[in-house]
């Protein structure tokens, strides 16, 4: 390890925080134009390789929360204690920006009287969010609270590597299984109970989806000189495992016929069961290429205004992910992006993710600072980030 695992913030961890973000202000900003490409336009395969590229984003974030449990977990576990400080550094302000997003989209009429008159509607809100991106926050609320309740047979299994490790195996052996049950709403409408039924519509924004990246950064935060190990051992096959999962991903992307543009079948057979194994192979052979490059490289940087700005970026992460759809959302609207995809798609895609995380960074910077420096408006910090 690079610092002490309990009190400073390893940098390794930083920049995976950091390029998780922007993995996915990356997958946001080609969803822009996405939907305005025509299908015959080499543009649509750029975008849709980049999307791909950015796709290790919320396997990172995963674990990450995973990783850092397991790391600093140096006193007994208190349950009541461990779920107040997720409470209210995660659930607090998922129901503050809930609210926000549900205030929007009344004001812009992305809501209509029957989803108000509909109480599935109501509690898919409540559960997953207003707004598309915020089930990711809901979801890492999820997996603490499982953290919480199957605390004492995950330090079980966190006893013996050998113990985690068939325990991660048997989790990637009910994977595939587990996609497959979101196709039988469509292909068994009437089979299903209410809940399940319910259940298997959602099953992208529930904790099963995300138990392989918890697992294993929960099984790396304990073992990680054993994990660094076996990835130097393994390597080329990494890289391999890399570049093929990016590859086929980014082909088993792009669905389209020459009047239509492109549009993402996550759900179409038989891409609905081999795209996320695709996803899941490359989000993995990155994360686990990016922890010893990035520990090594780090402590050969010398320049500490680049370190600080990563740690800075990085502590922000979270309320970026938060705030972005709003200002991408006003990046979308001016007309100088549209004559910069028109000009170049590779400039138009760097530009729009560096702006869109400069903006975000310094609305977030905003909030918080008036939050240290006015009393009255601590409040809001803490409702809106959590602190």
């Amino acid at each position: 390890m690079s610092e002490s695992a309990s009190s400073k913030r390893l940098l390794e961890i930083e920049a995976l925080r950091v390029l998780s973000c922007l993995g996915v202000l990356l997958i946001h900003a080609c969803a822009i134009f996405w939907w305005r490409t025509p299908a015959a336009n080499r543009g649509l395969y750029f975008f849709a390789t980049a999307n791909e590229i950015g796709r290790f984003a919320l396997f990172g974030f995963v674990f990450i929360a995973g990783f850092l449990l397991t790391l600093r977990q140096s006193r007994a576990f208190e349950f009541r204690s461990f779920l107040q400080r997720r409470f209210s550094s995660i659930f607090i302000p998922y129901l503050t920006w809930n609210f926000l997003y549900f205030l929007f989209q009344l004001r812009t009429n992305k809501i209509t009287p029957e989803q108000l008159e509909n109480p599935t509607v109501w509690l898919n809100w409540f559960l997953f969010g207003c707004s598309p991106h915020l089930y990711f926050v809901a979801l890492l609320f999820q997996l603490y609270l499982l953290y919480a309740v199957a605390h004492k047979p995950l330090q079980w299994l966190l006893e013996k590597p050998a113990r985690m490790l068939w325990g991660i195996a048997a989790l990637l052996a009910l994977y595939p299984i587990w996609i497959g049950y979101r196709f039988l709403p469509d292909k068994f409408p009437h089979l299903l109970p209410p809940l399940l039924f319910w259940l298997a519509r959602n099953s992208t924004r529930t904790a099963p989806e995300w138990f392989v990246p918890f697992f294993l950064g929960l099984f790396v935060g304990k073992y990680r000189a054993l994990f660094e190990k076996w990835v130097h051992g393994y390597r080329p096959l990494l890289w391999g495992l890399l570049f093929i999962s990016l590859a086929l991903a980014s082909a088993m992307t792009v669905q389209a016929t020459p009047d239509s543009p492109g549009v993402i079948f996550t759900y179409r057979w038989p891409n609905g069961l081999l795209l996320p194994l695709f996803r899941l192979s490359y989000a993995f052979a990155f994360t686990a290429l990016l922890l010893p490059t990035a520990t090594h490289g780090l402590q050969r940087l010398k320049s500490t205004f680049w370190v600080e700005a990563m740690t800075k970026f990085a502590t922000a992460s979270f309320g970026i992910y938060l705030i972005h759809p709003l200002v991408l959302l006003a990046l979308g609207r001016l007309r100088t992006t549209g004559r910069l995809y028109t000009f170049s798609p590779p400039l138009y895609l760097v530009t729009i993710t560096l702006a869109l995380a400069l903006l975000s960074w310094l609305c977030i910077w905003a909030v918080d600072t008036a939050g240290n420096r006015w009393k009255p408006a601590t409040w809001i910090s803490r409702l809106l980030l959590g602190h």
